[in-house]
């Protein structure tokens, strides 16, 4: 049988980003936190899973309406989308864009520079 073929760079870029909200909407906060860069938990000041989870507590799940679309230079990733989050109080829409770096092989999300929410 045949093999699939690996993911391109810009491939495993966008996985990473919706598993990291994928797993935090379902409460996995460590396998989030895991896609997160060392520079990105020392600037947000999230230094363990449960201080990551802190920030989606209200977060039930979350679909890309568009995207995530990457593009790869070396080792850094540029990912734009748009999520619609469904939280326990609120559903809004976000559009952003996420820097994500590989670190050991692995992209890790490493800075938000765009995110702009609106309730729908």
């Amino acid at each position: 049988s045949e093999k699939p073929p690996a993911p391109s760079p810009a491939e495993e870029a966008e996985q990473a980003i919706q598993k990291i909200y994928a797993t935090a909407a379902e409460g996995d906060y460590a396998a989030s936190y895991d896609l997160l860069s060392q520079g990105f938990r020392d600037r947000e000041g999230v230094p363990s899973a449960d201080a990551w989870g802190g920030t989606f507590s209200t977060l039930q799940s979350i679909e890309f309406e568009q995207g995530p679309d990457a593009q790869v230079s070396g080792d850094t990733a540029t990912v734009t989308g748009v999520t619609i989050a469904t939280h326990t109080d609120r559903t809004e829409r976000n559009t952003a864009t996420w820097t994500l770096v590989n670190e050991g092989g692995e992209w890790k999300l490493d800075d938000i520079p765009s995110f702009q929410t609106e309730p729908i």
